[in-house]
């Protein structure tokens, strides 16, 4: 079977919305709900612009194939143009009887779109449709490189604008999941109703200042493994992304905080799975951290900990750069071993 990829969604996509009506059978597989949902929501859009255009969704749990055919032939004179939309249907044991019963594609007289359960429909599926004369939509995920082509049917459905550096900023601080995007989005929308130019980076970043958990743990573990040149790196990309500062040396004593408590429950004879249900923290964390709290200096660490208590005081109030004072702290923390 051929691999679909996101350029064959796009290019499907874009022929059905366009030419809306030349297949009269539409159906949307593949991986990707968001890509479905999105799909449907920019049909059913396109068919009710027209005049006398109905939508209508359909429950597939009380359908069987007669009442499939009947959506099929029966032309309504109160619904002149209608879109029946069956969700979630399962193509193996659901949509191949339904295409079944349907005797030729001339029977098909109403625009019929379906969505399917399935990441993939078989052959014999596929060829039913064929014989029907509908069409497929895989919607198949962006891979990381492509991402930034869903971008503007995404914003725009928001009604905002995004420049090439502002979407870039927001994927590496929200990540690729296509329903997460869409949400935050429309969150950064309501606060720039009206606007017509694209959002920058410098518009967006305050809304989007939170730590993004894989960097802040990635950030942890470089700590964890004493390589300071890549906790700095990262620290420093954190903040040309626009994490606040604050929520960077937040984390940093955090650490500090949990090291040493686990130090003292390791002087204390206390277990990984001990530690783990003092601390609830999962084990796997723990074990991490045991071996690293073993090689450190108490002291040393202490000392870090007032760092980062004098760091909070100089970010609040002293105009001396981020950059500095965070460098400052996790040069401490990484050079903290015995």
């Amino acid at each position: 079977m051929a691999r679909h990829t996101y350029k064959d969604f796009l290019q499907q996509k874009h022929k059905n919305t366009n030419k809306l009506g030349s297949h009269k059978l539409i159906i949307l597989t593949g991986p990707s709900e968001y890509l479905k949902a999105q799909t449907c929501r920019h049909i059913r859009s396109k068919w009710l612009s027209h005049e006398n255009h109905s939508y209508l969704r359909c429950d597939e749990h009380t359908m069987d194939d007669s009442d499939f055919l009947d959506l099929c032939e029966t032309e309504n004179i109160f619904e002149p143009s209608p879109l029946f939309h069956i969700e979630r249907l399962a193509s193996k044991t659901k949509l191949l009887p339904f295409l079944k019963k349907t005797p030729r594609a001339s029977h098909i007289k109403n625009l019929i779109l379906i969505t399917t359960k399935e990441e993939s429909i078989s052959e014999k599926v596929r060829q039913e449709i064929d014989r029907l004369d509908g069409d497929i939509i895989n919607c198949t995920e962006p891979t990381s490189w492509e991402l930034t082509k869903c971008f503007p049917s995404i914003y725009e459905d928001a009604e905002i604008k995004l420049n090439q550096s502002a979407v870039q900023l927001f994927i590496d601080i929200v990540g690729t999941n296509l329903f997460v995007i869409e949400n935050e989005l429309n969150k950064i929308a309501l606060n720039f109703h009206g606007r017509t130019t694209a959002l920058t980076v410098d518009d967006i970043a305050p809304f989007l200042g939170f730590l993004k958990e894989d960097s802040s743990f990635g950030l942890e573990n470089h700590i964890l493994n004493f390589s300071e040149a890549k906790a700095q790196t990262l620290m420093l990309d954190l903040l040309g992304r626009g994490e606040k500062p604050l929520s960077i040396l937040g984390l940093l004593s955090a650490h500090c905080r949990k090291t040493l408590k686990i130090l003292s429950l390791l002087k204390g004879g206390e277990s990984d799975t001990e530690i783990s249900k003092a601390l609830r923290l999962p084990r796997f964390v723990i074990k991490s951290y045991t071996k690293y709290a073993r090689q450190i200096n108490e002291n040393n660490y202490r000392a870090a900990l007032i760092c980062c208590q004098k760091a909070d005081q100089k970010l609040k109030s002293a105009p001396i750069s981020a950059e500095i004072i965070l460098g400052q702290v996790l040069n401490i923390i990484c050079t903290a071993p015995r």
